[in-house]
């Protein structure tokens, strides 16, 4: 992300296994003699263990100290099912429960604080006959507050544009997508 004065970037490192192991927060600038200089803002480590359907990752700050633990449980055939994140110096839990449609797409991921039956948070997603994202519906405390429409070209299927709706104002804003290029 670009500004006047310079870049904000954030970098990922990760492990033989593709999992994340350090994100870093970076700024890059030109210095008054034009010279580029680079500062890390912050940065996170992760560590992971495996366990049998389910692994648990510890993430650390800046100064290697956990501040929070997340245990990903995940079904017989691989998929997702619970996230579970807990914030080690509040105790504070939230069990995110992750449900599929009948073709294995994300039909909803609704978060719950401890002890509580309406989610705090719940993302539901609604796809046409051919898996594209129609309509993602975003809910807190039991609100509808904001909904995305996607809207795609009759003749190619490619995106065309994608409207989000803010419920309480009903603001609008379009997305427009023109010329599509593909690269090999």
């Amino acid at each position: 992300k670009g500004d006047g004065k310079g870049f904000t970037s954030t970098t990922f490192e990760f492990d033989e296994e593709g999992r994340i192991i350090r994100k870093s927060n970076v700024r890059e600038y030109l210095d008054s003699l034009g010279q580029m200089q680079r500062t890390v803002l912050n940065s996170e480590s992760m560590s992971y263990q495996q366990y049998e359907n389910q692994f648990k990752r510890t993430v650390y700050n800046s100064y290697g100290l956990p501040y929070m633990e997340e245990i990903f449980r995940y079904n017989e055939i691989g998929y997702l099912i619970e996230r579970e994140e807990r914030l080690i110096m509040t105790s504070t839990v939230t069990t995110y429960k992750y449900d599929y449609t009948n073709n294995g797409y994300i039909a909803s991921i609704a978060g719950y604080r401890y002890g509580e039956d309406i989610p705090v948070e719940e993302t539901k997603f609604v796809y046409d006959v051919h898996g594209n994202l129609l309509d993602k519906h975003i809910y807190r405390a039991g609100q509808y507050i904001t909904e995305f429409e996607m809207l795609y070209n009759d003749k190619s299927k490619l995106l065309t544009y994608v409207l989000t709706r803010d419920v309480a104002t009903n603001f609008i804003m379009i997305l427009g997508f023109k010329d599509y290029e593909f690269f090999k």
